[in-house]
């Protein structure tokens, strides 16, 4: 099967393990390598205005993990969560995530980096009834 980003781009073409894509860690280097090297690390600035924009920007982002909101039962294969970028709570991204055939659902608190294409803006509202717009990525490694 095939993979595709928000704006076409393939992400992943090749075999699914119930959902899970399906490669050796060669394969995956031999993917993500060129993909990694197109990224840049944009200030949450650039991410935001790029997400509003829907540029398609190429971005790498560290930060911690605040909350995983789909890691369903009958769809382990998507770990979707939202990022605290630079550990900073007021620079939250939401990032959508494929596992890979054998790698653990992420969890919260936990420190990553993401390569992945910046999407659209996406609103939401809290728990305490409060919107907020963040942006969205669609990731293609996280590590």
């Amino acid at each position: 099967g095939t993979l595709y980003n928000y704006y076409g781009e393939v992400i992943y073409e090749g075999d699914f393990d119930m959902g899970y894509l399906n490669e050796t860690a060669v394969q995956r280097k031999v993917r993500l390598d060129p993909f990694k090297g197109q990224t840049g690390e944009l200030s949450y600035t650039e991410i935001f205005e790029a997400a509003q924009n829907e540029t398609g920007a190429k971005v790498k982002m560290t930060g911690r993990v605040f909350q995983v909101y789909e890691n369903f039962e009958n769809q382990q294969y998507f770990c979707d969560f939202i990022i605290d970028v630079n550990d900073d709570p007021n620079q939250m991204v939401q990032v959508y995530y494929r596992l890979n055939s054998g790698e653990s659902p992420l969890v919260e608190g936990q420190m990553v980096t993401v390569w992945g294409t910046v999407e659209y803006l996406y609103t939401y509202t809290t728990d305490a009834g409060q919107e907020n717009t963040i942006p969205n990525v669609e990731a293609w490694s996280v590590e």
